[in-house]
């Protein structure tokens, strides 16, 4: 099954040790998400939201999924659609919520089950939004032997930390929070390049 498809959003995600661990958490999402409903296998969200629309709910049950329509179905939807970049703040942040939630499928509470997937699906967005900002404020500088090349002014610190191939990440300095790298052109002439960024 595509965990994201089942959340509404159909593009392409690129595979990435960031979106997988969303995927992973998105998966448990569902899983939690259709036990505490007892609900059939279905094809998305959608559907399952329907089928629950003609199901006799307890009260409880039923003001989540009065929520599930109004607001997460939406929000996990975003979620789903969103492109990660490599942040190790968002992996942890992944990886604790999988971890929380993971803790709860014995369902001995299902009322902490539902408040965490609620505070899972209110809190991501929000958090992606922050990390992304964070990610996109760079400095580049970048030079040659000769002069400037304009070639390289759209890197981004997503390309220099998973690329495998035309970038070679010589090594990173937290503390002057500087990336020195070199990368090849299409002609194939390296440049020792730097990298600024803000964590």
């Amino acid at each position: 099954m595509n965990i994201r498809g089942w959340f509404g959003y159909n593009g392409s995600i690129p595979d990435s040790l960031t979106n997988n661990t969303l995927d992973k958490l998105l998966e448990l999402y569902y899983t939690a998400l259709t036990q505490y409903f007892s609900a059939p296998e279905t094809t998305n969200i959608n559907q399952m939201i329907q089928h629950l629309r003609d199901t006799n709910l307890n009260t409880d049950r039923k003001r989540f999924l009065e929520w599930m329509i109004e607001t997460g179905a939406s929000q996990l939807k975003d979620i789903a659609a969103t492109e990660l970049p490599y942040h190790d703040q968002i992996i942890a942040k992944l990886e604790y919520d999988y971890y929380i939630l993971g803790e709860e499928m014995d369902f001995d509470y299902p009322e902490d089950v539902r408040s965490t997937l609620i505070g899972i699906a209110c809190q991501l967005p929000e958090y992606f939004k922050g990390c992304i900002e964070t990610c996109s404020t760079l400095s580049i500088t970048y030079h040659d032997n000769s002069s400037e090349s304009e070639w390289l002014s759209d890197v981004s610190l997503t390309d220099i930390l998973e690329s495998n191939d035309i970038y070679d990440r010589e090594y990173l300095d937290y503390e002057k929070q500087e990336i020195i790298y070199t990368v090849s052109n299409s002609e194939g002439a390296n440049q020792i390049s730097s990298l600024f960024f803000v964590t």
